[in-house]
């Protein structure tokens, strides 16, 4: 009976030292966390990132077909050992047949067609811009010979304030014009025959009066200048609506006039 006894007792122990093992096992294991539910935003944003990546693999795909197709174009040409297109019309039936790699050729053509004219337009402008220098360049040398002291006279304040109140060809011919130097050169001959006309006035105080008289008596009549033979009188305001041909045709019979007395300012009179 006593042994009997302390087997039911190992049992019992044995019974309880497994559960406490159990028990102990359960604790170690932590339960599974629940699921959590995600937000609206996270949602929206697993969406369009699916959406981006369904977009690339369709690019991805579109590009690996045309890739493929354009290398058995290739293959294709090279297996045949198609002979380049000569004439306009081989041309226009091997794009036809070939047409991705006549893209490719056309737009290589364009670009290579490009770079030419830009550089061709880039030369022309630099040629142009040396052309007009030399012109520059030759024209006031040609308005030396005509007038070798022009270099002082346009660094002189007299000169500047004349143009100021001259007409405006004349005010074209010295500040605009840069190529014609016979223009600026008759430009330079009324100046100088303006300051010959103004020492005339100082020695001869009589001539001016007259000239004034001549004047007033020229505006009272309302007549134009005689251009027949013989001496003339010359209008300033008739030469101040001449151009810049029919100043050149009569120049010298005008600086004729100024020099001898004959040169009516019916505009600048009152001023001078």
């Amino acid at each position: 009976m006593i042994e009997s006894t302390n087997k039911y007792r190992n049992r019992e122990k044995d019974k309880e030292l497994e559960e406490e093992i159990k028990e102990l096992t359960n604790q170690a294991t932590p339960p599974a966390p629940e699921p959590v539910a995600a937000t609206p935003e996270e949602e929206t944003w697993k969406k369009r990132y699916g959406d981006l990546r369904k977009h690339q693999q369709s690019v991805e795909n579109t590009l690996k077909q045309e890739i493929d197709n354009l290398r058995k174009q290739v293959n294709e040409a090279a297996k045949a050992k198609i002979e380049p297109p000569k004439t306009k019309e081989e041309i226009i039936e091997w794009a036809k047949e070939y047409p991705d790699i006549a893209a490719i050729f056309k737009t290589m053509a364009m670009e290579e067609s490009q770079a030419v004219k830009a550089d061709i337009e880039e030369k022309i402008k630099a040629l142009q811009e040396v052309e007009i220098k030399q012109r520059r360049k030759t024209a006031y040398q040609e308005l030396l010979d005509y007038h070798p002291d022009f270099g002082k006279i346009k660094d002189s304040k007299e000169f500047h304030e004349w143009i100021e109140h001259q007409p405006k060809w004349i005010e074209d011919a010295l500040y605009v014009n840069e190529t014609d130097a016979y223009l600026a050169a008759r430009a330079v001959d009324l100046y100088k025959a303006d300051l010959e006309k103004q020492r005339k006035v100082k020695d001869a105080p009589k001539r001016e009066i007259e000239t004034r008289d001549a004047a007033a008596q020229s505006m009272r009549s309302n007549s134009a200048p005689d251009l027949g033979s013989g001496p003339k009188k010359w209008l300033e305001s008739e030469v101040d609506k001449m151009n810049s041909r029919e100043y050149a045709k009569y120049a010298k019979e005008i600086d004729e006039a100024i020099a001898s007395g004959n040169f009516v300012y019916d505009i600048s009179g009152a001023a001078r």
